[in-house]
């Protein structure tokens, strides 16, 4: 017989899967940070920080989604994420990374 289940045991379990629905992928709590996400793009990725229910506070462009994922699943949260970022956007302005050649 299947057991009820109640739906904010339902929102416990997915954690963050309300950011997944938003398109967004490979999110997790980043410390100092807040809820980060990979979101793929036609060509590139972007790492996108900061994220709440009605936007994010920036984010980092990448020249290719495996960069991206790659930088959020081993950054710290301290300082700019690792690898070769081009550039970070947010509404406070633009700056270029280590990617821009």
């Amino acid at each position: 017989m299947p057991t009820a289940v109640c739906e904010s045991d339902q929102a416990v379990d997915s954690g963050l899967a309300w950011v997944e629905a938003l398109g967004y992928r490979q999110p997790r709590q980043i410390p100092g940070i807040g809820i980060c996400a990979v979101q793929p793009f036609l060509f590139t990725g972007g790492l996108v920080i900061g994220i709440e229910q009605f936007g994010h506070k920036g984010r980092y462009c990448y020249a290719s989604l495996t960069e991206a994922i790659t930088a959020i699943e081993t950054w710290s949260g301290q300082g700019d994420p690792p690898g070769a970022w081009i550039k970070f956007k947010s509404s406070r302005g633009e700056r270029l990374g280590p990617g821009c050649s």
